[in-house]
């Protein structure tokens, strides 16, 4: 099973009904839960809103899941090298569980708890347009592994 554990909801409405479609895609080939974790409210240090949402997404995880963090921090992976990380991961038969944190990033002891750091980019995402490329992704990895023509491999150029 996967799991994504996200702070925050989804509010923008495109981008809900995209990761919903990609949700659907994946569900039908795997269970899939989203885990949305209550944001801190009111004034807070950055350090103390960290705290607090490492919190909630440490209770979130499944026990014994592997938690991989997204961070600009992690490893840049091609589609084509996700998708065999992914099917390493999934002959496992355990758990994995993704993590997404809020405008600030990650608590650090989310970070160290997390078995693999994965950067989507070294470019800076809003968190919802991470949860959006994370689904896309896993979908096309699971395309890729199943032989599926929805993954185009790097072809010619525009100037070829």
């Amino acid at each position: 099973m996967v799991h994504v554990v996200a702070v925050g909801r989804l509010t923008d409405p495109g981008l809900a009904a995209c990761c919903a479609e990609y949700a659907s895609r994946i569900r039908k080939v795997l269970k899939l839960e989203i885990r949305e974790v209550r944001p801190p409210q009111g004034r807070l240090r950055v350090t103390e809103r960290l705290k607090l949402e490492g919190d909630r997404i440490l209770k979130a995880v499944p026990s014994g899941a592997r938690m991989v963090a997204l961070t600009r921090q992690g490893t840049e992976d091609s589609s084509e090298e996700f998708a065999q990380r992914w099917g390493r991961w999934m002959e496992e038969r355990r758990d994995v569980a993704f993590v997404i944190g809020g405008a600030y990033g990650l608590d650090p002891r989310v970070l160290e708890r997390c078995e693999f750091k994965l950067s989507l980019s070294k470019l800076t995402f809003p968190h919802e347009l991470a949860r959006l490329i994370l689904l896309e992704q896993l979908y096309r990895a699971l395309t890729i592994l199943a032989g599926s023509p929805y993954h185009k491999a790097a072809g010619p150029t525009i100037a070829e």
